[in-house]
């Protein structure tokens, strides 16, 4: 849940940050986690990113787990903070058919995706940011 803290290689989140919506009661929350990786003598840090809403005055996580990952990824490239970015395709962590189906189980559901994104302290225009080419964007692939 919002607040908690959570654990990656044996330790706690090294930073969060969140975004309360201005419209509703809903929550973005960003953890990293500084990562045991150097790429390219750069230091790594993983994330995870979630979305909350409020339903009868308690924060659930939002089961459209992708949502919370292309908000933040908007955001970044909008607020002119993303220098290039790549998308690895995974297997899908659950089928919204599957969400649906079965409205208890699985408590989420995901395309499998996820983004590499190489951040900037500079401002960097949308027409500048580039793409590393690895898997396809979520449904720009062979279906």
């Amino acid at each position: 849940a919002a607040g908690e803290s959570e654990f990656l290689y044996g330790r706690k989140q090294d930073a969060i940050f969140r975004y309360e919506s201005l419209f509703d009661d809903s929550l973005y929350e960003m953890r990293l986690w500084l990562a045991p990786l150097i790429a390219n003598d750069e230091r790594v840090w993983i994330a995870k990113v979630r979305h909350f809403y409020s339903t009868a005055g308690f924060k659930r996580p939002d089961p459209d787990i992708d949502n919370a990952r292309n908000f933040a990824l908007q955001n970044l490239l909008y607020g002119q903070a993303l220098e290039k970015l790549g998308w690895v395709s995974g297997e899908a962590l659950a089928p919204a058919q599957s969400f649906w189906a079965d409205f208890v189980r699985p408590a989420f559901f995901s395309d499998g995706y996820r983004t590499v994104l190489w951040l900037s302290g500079d401002p960097v225009s949308l027409l500048d940011a580039t793409y590393q080419a690895w898997d396809d964007p979520p449904g720009m692939g062979p279906q």
